[in-house]
Parts: C-alpha cells; sequence; structure tokens
C-alpha cells in the first residue's frame, strides 16, 4: 500500500493540470482519506488536500470538494485539529463558490476556530452593530484565553460610544481574566470616594488568586495583604 499511494501521488502531480481529470480523480482521493486503518500509509494526504484547495476555479469543482471534505470530517483517523482546517475550507469554498448564507450559517456553528471568526468579522467590518453582535457570540463561545481578543475588540467598541456598557463589559473582563491593569483601567472611571466603596467588592472577586495581591498593594490595604499571606503560608 505504501509503494502504490507514493507512485499515485507522483501521477496525480502530473495530471492536476488536466481539471477534469482532476475532479475525477476525486472520489479516489476520498478514498485513501477515509481507509480504515491504525496506520497512515500515505504520508502526502495533506498535499493533496492543499492541491484539490488550491485548483477549485468553478462550481462544478467546489461541490466535488466538499463532498470530499465531509468525508474527511467523519473519518475517526483524522486528528481534530485538520477537523477544523476542513471546516474552515468547507466555509470558504460556499462562501466564494457556492452559497454565501449557508457558508455563514455554517460559520456560525464554528465560532470556537479562531478563523472563522476573524472571517466573520472581516465579512462585517463596515457594520459596527453586526459586530458587536458577533463578538458578544465570540466571547460565549469561548473561554479563557481564547476570548482575550473578542472581549478587547468590544470594549473598544463601547469604549466610544457607551460609558456604561464599555465599564460592564470592563468588569466581566476584569472577573474572568483578573488583571491588575483592568483594574486600573476600571478605577480611573471614577473619584477616589466613588472607588473606596468598590474595592472590597473587587477583592472579593479576586480572593483566591494572584492580582488579589496586586490590589492590595495598589491600595496599601498591608493588613489585609499581611492576613493573606497569613493564611496562604
Amino acid at each position: 500500500k505504501e509503494n502504490m499511494f507514493e507512485n499515485l501521488f507522483e501521477s496525480f502531480k502530473q495530471l492536476f493540470e488536466d481539471e477534469r481529470i482532476f475532479v475525477k480523480l476525486l472520489s479516489f482521493v476520498g478514498m485513501i482519506y477515509t481507509i480504515d486503518t491504525n496506520k497512515f500509509y500515505f504520508e502526502h494526504k495533506d498535499e493533496i488536500l492543499n492541491l484539490m484547495y488550491y485548483y477549485i476555479n468553478y462550481k462544478w469543482q467546489a461541490e466535488d470538494v466538499l463532498i470530499l471534505l465531509r468525508k474527511l470530517e467523519n473519518n475517526k483517523d483524522i486528528a481534530d485539529y485538520r477537523k477544523k482546517e476542513f471546516k474552515i475550507k468547507t466555509i470558504l469554498i460556499n462562501y466564494y463558490f457556492i452559497d454565501e448564507s449557508e457558508a455563514e450559517k455554517i460559520a456560525l456553528n464554528c465560532l470556537d476556530i479562531n478563523e472563522v471568526c476573524e472571517f466573520l468579522l472581516d465579512l462585517h467590518k463596515n457594520n459596527e452593530n453586526k459586530q458587536i453582535w458577533l463578538l458578544e457570540k465570540m466571547i460565549y463561545a469561548n473561554k479563557g484565553y481564547s476570548n482575550e481578543k473578542y472581549f478587547l475588540k468590544l470594549i473598544s467598541i463601547y469604549k466610544k460610544k457607551d460609558k456604561q456598557k464599555y465599564l460592564d463589559l470592563l468588569n466581566k473582563y476584569f472577573i474572568e481574566h483578573q488583571s491588575i491593569e483592568t483594574y486600573r483601567q476600571i478605577k480611573n472611571n471614577y473619584s477616589k470616594d466613588e472607588w473606596s466603596k468598590k474595592t472590597i467588592f473587587y477583592l472579593e472577586k479576586v480572593k483566591n488568586s494572584r492580582v488579589y495581591i496586586d490590589i492590595c498593594i495598589e491600595e496599601e490595604y498591608y493588613d489585609e495583604l499581611l492576613k493573606y499571606l497569613e493564611d496562604e503560608w
């Protein structure tokens, strides 16, 4: 099998210039991808897929490639990170060659993939309301480090148009990501008297994290800091 697949790949490369033959080969390439085996016999699988994606020029080709991509997504032998790449290609092929609305529908179900999020944000870069709607969904679909960039983009939009929503979002971002820089950013929006009533709230929210120490130092709450250190160590 190894020798056969190696020879096939060399033959395929010569035939790619003829688009009609190229399309006829797709179903066979799909069979190679979906062989049930614990061993990858064919070392050029990824290169074949990339060549196919590169050579799509017409709608009739795109539909054939989509059929192959669906097979690949359902193949247990293919790693999850590769399946994400197939999903991205499925969305782009749909958008540019077949059905834009279908592409967007698929994309909205894949907001845990960074490239899909960037595609949607670029698609609606001139529609601020749509950007806000998308960013809110992206924050929800991703957790921890993965949603930081979407939080920051949304914070940047609200900073210019709605101070209360800007502060609400900063609070959510602080509670989820807990950085002293965000704490200072929130603090800069209040007078000294207003802030003194809010500090305890923030300390409670970060009681068991490193930023608790940073806030205590920032606010000169040395008694609280000593008690914390005694309890921890």
